[in-house]
């Protein structure tokens, strides 16, 4: 009975936040956009260039997974939240067949970090807009 009460005094004291943080971050999911050649060749089309990559995290954040849930969570498909120290992937799964259509590696490690500087830069009514070159249509022009 002592041994039991020291343990649910152990985890008391964990849940109110007596225990290690471990890393936690905004995620993104970014891709090419590739259109292939309509004569069965290798060769494929990035659209707008092979330079760009595009945010596709609003359609693809509700099939994101983390593998390994004890290494890491993902939340509400946009914050991934270190559990403990280990290695996972975080991964997107096709809503047709459930085959992986992009992984990437996570580390949660034991090192420790101290915030040395914290700095904020407030920007406020800014506008950018963007306007297609007339006469060069791969040409896109965006100005403030």
């Amino acid at each position: 009975p002592a041994e039991a009460e020291e343990h649910g005094e152990d985890a008391e004291r964990r849940a109110r936040g007596c225990r290690p943080q471990y890393q936690r971050t905004a995620v993104r999911f970014l891709t090419h956009f590739v259109a292939h050649p309509l004569d069965g060749g290798r060769h494929l089309a990035y659209l707008p260039g092979a330079e760009w990559l595009l945010d596709v995290s609003h359609l693809v954040a509700a099939r994101a997974r983390v593998v390994d849930p004890r290494v890491a969570s993902l939340e509400a498909g946009a914050v991934v939240i270190g559990r403990e120290p280990g290695v996972t992937s975080v991964e997107v799964r096709s809503p047709v067949s459930d085959s992986i259509l992009g992984e990437q590696m996570l580390v949660v490690s034991e090192e420790k970090v101290t915030v040395t500087e914290l700095r904020a830069q407030v920007v406020s009514g800014l506008s950018l807009k963007v306007t297609a070159e007339p006469g060069h249509p791969d040409v896109i022009v965006a100005s403030c």
